[in-house]
């Protein structure tokens, strides 16, 4: 057993015939992620750290079935529960590779960018109402109320559908089957399309740009991604275009959300001068 799982957690959340565990990496959220290997088929089990709201696991439920009943491919959700402070989602283990993996192997990325842009249009033509836990957050707040932003962004909050809002090689898993598997949902919230698309652009950019000792060969397979992704995008009925105003709001969020993390600080203050160019750009007194 590794050193933060034990017996009596996987007795306490339900899990029986636990045989082996294996830590997962995880993202920036403070999360730790374990698959449990059992003869009845393996789980991840996702813990959030201690004290977090139980609202943020429910909410990741509630994104996890919401895109399933349809027709996103997700991890099923066996339970969330809430044990001495800390919230846990008991989910499927999906066997594959991350899509990020399989990129840096050599994987055709003008293939697997058309269908991970595929995955997300289907996502984006969803018109049924998200449900309460991500209604009830907007992209204009996200990951923080920007309200220097706001009044340009205001013309664009129109046609809000469920945004996941982490959409990158990282949180995709390709499965056995060859499908594109959508995982972490943590950021979902409600909002345009466009809001999507320029959140994912600017992360696929910091891999571009700051990922250390990512190699040339590294380099094309990133930006055969990137161009493959807005094709298959484009393919599956999106529109890719995102209006300047929606770009700047992504490269703010993403300086928040990044702030005190492994990014050196020059791609730090990158973020903060393409925000401000694209600010400067419309001109408003």
């Amino acid at each position: 057993m590794t050193e933060s799982w034990s017996v009596d957690l996987a007795d306490q959340l339900g899990i029986d015939g636990v045989t082996a565990v294996a830590t997962l990496r995880a993202g920036l959220g403070g999360n730790e992620l374990w698959r449990l290997s059992r003869p009845d088929g393996d789980l991840v089990v996702r813990a959030f750290p201690l004290g977090a709201p139980p609202y943020l696991a429910e909410r990741e439920q509630q994104a996890h079935a919401f895109a399933a009943d349809h027709g996103i491919d997700v991890p099923a959700v066996h339970s969330c529960q809430v044990l001495d402070g800390r919230s846990y989602l008991v989910m499927d283990h999906v066997p594959g590779e991350r899509l990020a993996d399989a990129l840096w192997r050599g994987d055709d990325p003008d293939d697997l960018g058309r269908r991970s842009g595929a995955t997300l249009a289907a996502l984006h033509r969803i018109t049924d109402p998200a449900p309460a836990l991500i209604a009830r957050r907007s992209w204009l707040d996200w990951p923080a109320a920007m309200p220097g932003l706001r009044p340009l962004l205001e013309p664009y909050d129109a046609g809000h559908v469920t945004l996941h809002l982490d959409f990158h090689p990282e949180n995709l898993i390709v499965s056995s089957e060859g499908r594109i598997v959508v995982l972490d949902w943590a950021n979902c919230v409600v909002g345009p399309p466009a809001a999507d698309l320029a959140r994912a652009g600017a992360i696929l950019e910091l891999i571009l740009v700051a990922v250390p000792e990512l190699t040339e060969i590294g380099r094309r397979a990133a930006e055969r991604y990137r161009d493959g992704f807005l094709d298959g995008y484009r393919e599956a009925g999106g529109d890719p275009s995102i209006p300047d105003p929606v770009r700047a709001w992504a490269y703010a969020g993403q300086r928040r959300d990044l702030a005190g993390s492994w990014v050196p600080p020059w791609y730090l203050d990158r973020l903060d001068q393409q925000c401000r160019e694209l600010v400067d750009a419309q001109n408003i007194p």
